[in-house]
């Protein structure tokens, strides 16, 4: 409606598509590009002046990335910051979702522990059993993928009876140890990457300034970006 030349790149798009919109941003026949997912270094040009980051990154790489891709050709650029608290608060639901801690999969364990000895024994899918579990962890998905880790390290035995899994448990031996699960694992490395996100994204001003300098890599600098 104001005659700027705008377009919308996001991962989903052809690829043949996201080819010429970069292009097309590089020789300013678009003015703004609002990217969703997908913009990478190689369809990113160096004459940006300004970034908008209208949410928080993935990670703290992605972060210091953004900061240092505006003025790659050593003119003054800017990167705006639209990211909050609540950004964060947003991510640390999914991944409480997506990976149970301890605590989740301790209730998990004892809710099918209780659930053993009854008639029928534990199954999952199993309304009684997720019914059980509504406080202690935030939805159905997260019981089935806490039943997932705890069989993987073996705190547990599953069979599939073609409906549903039966679960039991094995004969008392050693401890086991969460981190044979992958799943466990992957969960801990995401929280941890996201706490080191959070104290970067949040932290001193000089340190976002340092990274910006140095086009995307911290220790670098390099002049022109502000």
């Amino acid at each position: 409606e104001q005659g700027i030349a705008a377009a919308y790149f996001h991962g989903g798009l052809p690829l043949r598509v996201r080819e010429v919109l970069g292009q097309a941003l590089a020789d300013g026949r678009i003015a703004v590009l609002a990217a969703a997912d997908g913009f990478t270094d190689e369809v990113m040009p160096p004459q940006l002046r300004q970034i908008i980051l209208a949410g928080l990154p993935y990670d703290r790489a992605e972060l210091v990335d953004w900061l240092g891709a505006t003025g790659a050709d050593g003119r003054q650029a800017a990167v705006t910051l639209l990211y909050s608290r609540g950004d964060v608060q947003a991510a640390e639901r999914v991944l409480a979702e997506l990976h149970p801690g301890r605590e989740a999969l301790a209730a998990i364990f004892r809710a099918v522990r209780s659930r053993a000895g009854a008639p029928g024994g534990a199954v999952w899918p199993d309304d009684a059993l997720a019914a059980s579990l509504e406080a202690a962890v935030p939805s159905r998905r997260t019981v089935g993928i806490g039943l997932d880790v705890l069989a993987e390290a073996g705190v547990l035995l599953r069979e599939y009876d073609g409906e549903r899994w039966r679960i039991t448990l094995p004969e008392q031996g050693p401890r086991r140890d969460l981190s044979a699960s992958l799943r466990y694992t992957e969960g801990n490395r995401e929280t941890q990457e996201l706490a080191a996100l959070a104290a970067f994204a949040f932290g001193p001003l000089h340190d976002l300034l340092r990274a910006a300098a140095g086009g995307g890599r911290e220790g670098e600098d390099r002049p022109g970006t502000g």
